[in-house]
Order: structure tokens, then sequence, then C-alpha cells
């Protein structure tokens, strides 16, 4: 999604991003034209946990606008740091998204609907976007938190 987020980067001028962790060899030189944007600010190397806790912390949304994925670990992590998430409707990562509570879900490739929609994100208002983060906080362990899957695991085997 490295080739997305460039075009979502240069779509959305008016906005600064974070891009934090190591890329592969495939997407360097679209990572250098990244660099080269004045809204990114760019820490391609090895990210220590303290490093992305301060990523995650530091920012009000994350996005992942991947061309395919399975499922997103990021999404995961941004859920414990209650960040809502934008990303395209990929994989089951369309699973990971309640889509207007914990975050929003575009449809795959469409770079301008991506960019209206974190545009509206970012300046909808207090209240709206405190409910979205505690929404996503409320999701993520719902869904991935060892006392959420126990829950479910126990719902499951009543239920028979």
């Amino acid at each position: 999604g490295a080739d997305n987020l460039l075009e979502i980067v240069r779509l959305c001028p008016e906005l600064t991003f974070e891009v934090v962790g190591r890329v592969d060899s495939q997407t360097e030189n679209i990572v250098a034209e990244l660099n080269k944007e004045e809204n990114v600010r760019l820490k391609n190397d090895y990210v220590t946990d303290e490093e992305m806790r301060e990523a995650f912390v530091g920012s009000k949304w994350v996005i992942v606008p991947y061309n395919s994925a399975s499922q997103s670990g990021i999404i995961i992590d941004a859920y414990k740091f209650s960040r809502p998430v934008i990303a395209f409707d990929v994989g089951a990562i369309v699973e990971q998204i309640d889509e207007g509570k914990s975050g929003f879900i575009v449809p795959s490739g469409d770079n301008q609907a991506f960019a209206k929609v974190l545009r509206q994100a970012v300046s909808m208002d207090k209240q709206k976007y405190h409910d979205m983060c505690s929404s996503a906080y409320e999701f993520g362990s719902k869904k991935y938190a060892a006392s959420g899957s126990a829950e479910r695991f126990i719902d499951l085997i009543t239920k028979q």
C-alpha cells in the first residue's frame, strides 16, 4: 500500500503523516518519494516498542491503505491505544473495523475517496472523535483481548 499512501499524502498536503517502521526492498523507491514530501515524517528503521507506543499515542488516526491483506496487526495495536482506523476493504480487514464506530472502510484502491474520508475524519468535532476513540478501544478489547476471547469461547460452548 505504499503506492496508495504516496498518492494519499499528495492529495492531503494540509495533513501531516507519520510513517513508522522498516520497509522492504520492493517499496524503497516509493519510500524515497514519500521522504521528499513536506507533510511526511518518516522513520524507516527498526522501531522499538517504546517508539511504537509513542507513535500511536502521538497520532489521531491510523491509516491502512493496503492493496491486499488478510488481517492487520496494526489495527489491533491502534485499538490498544484507542485510535480509530481508516482502511481499504481488502481481505479480512473489513472484519477488523466496526464501520463508523471504530473507524472507516473505503472501497479498495480509491485513493480519492480515502483522502476524502481522511479529511472528514480529522475535521470531525471533538465529541464524535472521542466517541470513536472509545469505540475503537472497546471493539478491540471485545474482539482481540484475552478476556473478550474467553467470553466468546464460553458463549460458543454454552450455546451448543
